[in-house]
């Protein structure tokens, strides 16, 4: 009944209720897209909405089944770089690489590092 693009979002969530793996399939345009997000992302808690605002590619979307690529693609992503952090703990951990170089190469700081290595539960070898 809803004619506006409150309609995609009440779609959304029926769909997500039902299926909580649902991924937007529709093409219908989306008029506000911002507006949209920014709704989706308040009333899911999923900030997920608001990176694609913020990222410059907001302007490329425009409809869900887009909104739901840029999810699906920036979680890969997460995925990819999450993995590649763990590897390097691990390596910290057995003493097989340092903190500074891992660090290095992920691209952040040593301080960093040390803070999400032991938010994922490694332990940081004392240094001798």
């Amino acid at each position: 009944m809803f004619k506006s693009d409150f309609k995609l979002v009440a779609d959304f969530f029926v769909k997500s209720r039902i299926n909580p793996n649902y991924m937007p399939t529709d093409k219908t345009e989306i008029k506000h897209i911002e507006e949209v997000l920014k709704l989706l992302s308040v009333v899911t808690g999923d900030k997920r909405y608001e990176d694609v605002i913020i990222s410059s590619k907001v302007k490329e979307v425009h409809n869900m089944c887009e909104v739901a690529d840029r999810l699906w693609n920036g979680g890969k992503a997460e995925g990819v770089i999450e993995g590649k952090a763990e590897a390097y703990y691990s390596l910290v951990q057995d003493g097989d690489i340092s903190v500074e170089k891992a660090a290095e190469k992920l691209e952040i700081s040593v301080e960093e590092f040390e803070k999400r290595m032991e938010n994922a539960g490694y332990k940081i070898p004392e240094m001798v």
